[in-house]
């Protein structure tokens, strides 16, 4: 066997389970979810069809908005082929939720391999917020980054949660939450990281950490 050919089946080896994936735009403003959502033409109009539609490799951009859903995608991304969910360039769209008794982002236990960057969790005045929690993540290999995490209810402990292992919370903006005994953000499972994030206006702790071999590095305000 030559030398360009062995180059050449080590190139194919590697490349092996890598995915190009597919790009979908939402936009709760223009939107359908009748659109095939490929482009800023054609966009989605929620997140819960992006949640059922989304498989490893995908990316989804959301579009200025408030949307008063859940992030909870049906499927797990892979090593080498993550699942994200980020907003559009330039734009902070807004995740109002439900009341869910989990959080406005969950990751079931089984739901692994997903990325969200620069979205914004907001559920409003405390009193009425409709964010229990920003964040509950129970799988793994999981990643919330460059976020805007605030006001979630206030008869609740709030803020961020995480049960699984080998997740990250990164170079986010944590806000408004917390009432109890318990932290703005919650970590238990193994090999997680906190770091980076801006925490700030909470009712209890700002990190609690638990579990093994879990770290939390960021900047508490107030």
């Amino acid at each position: 066997m030559n030398r360009h050919l062995r180059l050449f089946l080590a190139l194919l080896v590697s490349m092996a389970g890598v995915l190009t994936g597919t790009d979908y735009y939402v936009d709760v403003n223009r939107g359908n979810d009748l659109y095939n959502g490929l482009s800023l033409t054609t966009p989605w109009k929620t997140v819960g069809k992006a949640n059922i539609t989304l498989v490893a490799g995908d990316t989804v951009y959301i579009m200025n908005g408030t949307y008063s859903e859940q992030f909870l995608p049906s499927h797990s991304g892979s090593a080498r082929n993550y699942i994200t969910c980020k907003s559009y360039t330039g734009h902070r769209p807004i995740l109002k939720g439900t009341n869910q008794p989990f959080g406005t982002i969950y990751f079931p236990a089984g739901i692994n391999y997903i990325i969200v960057d620069g979205i914004t969790v907001d559920g409003g005045p405390r009193t009425s917020s409709t964010a229990q929690f920003f964040v509950w993540i129970e799988g793994d290999h999981n990643t919330i980054q460059n976020c805007t995490l605030t006001n979630a209810t206030d008869n609740v402990d709030g803020g961020v949660r995480i049960y699984g292992n080998y997740n990250k919370v990164l170079n986010c903006k944590i806000s408004h939450a917390g009432n109890r005994d318990l932290g703005d953000v919650w970590v238990e499972g193994t090999y997680n990281l906190v770091e980076g994030c801006t925490i700030f206006d909470i009712g209890h702790d700002t990190i609690n950490l638990f579990g093994h071999h879990n770290i939390g590095a960021c900047f508490k305000v107030t």
